[in-house]
């Protein structure tokens, strides 16, 4: 059965986008979904091509907040080992 048919995808589609939209980005069960609309874009082929901007404009803001997230945490790590250098050469200071 060919997938890539207007009334299927009227069917299909609706529900795996308002899930979707539900979804806050720190969700795990995004994920999954993700997998799922993965395989439904592959087996629409162009019948996707309406939901395909929507999907990748939002994994790219995910993908581009955990790389912030983890470039923050990068930093504070560094300016925290700084700081413990910095009061350990003090505490050398002081005795």
């Amino acid at each position: 059965m060919e997938l890539n048919n207007p009334e299927l995808i009227q069917i299909l589609m609706p529900p795996l986008m308002q899930k979707w939209n539900t979804l806050s980005d720190d969700d795990r069960n995004i994920f999954p979904l993700l997998e799922c609309l993965t395989a439904v874009a592959q087996a629409l082929g162009k019948g996707f091509f309406v939901f395909a901007e929507p999907v990748f404009a939002r994994c790219a803001q995910i993908i581009e907040r955990n790389l912030l997230k983890q470039k923050e945490a990068v930093i504070k790590t560094k300016t925290q080992q700084q700081h413990q250098r910095r009061g350990a050469k003090c505490e050398e200071c002081v005795q």
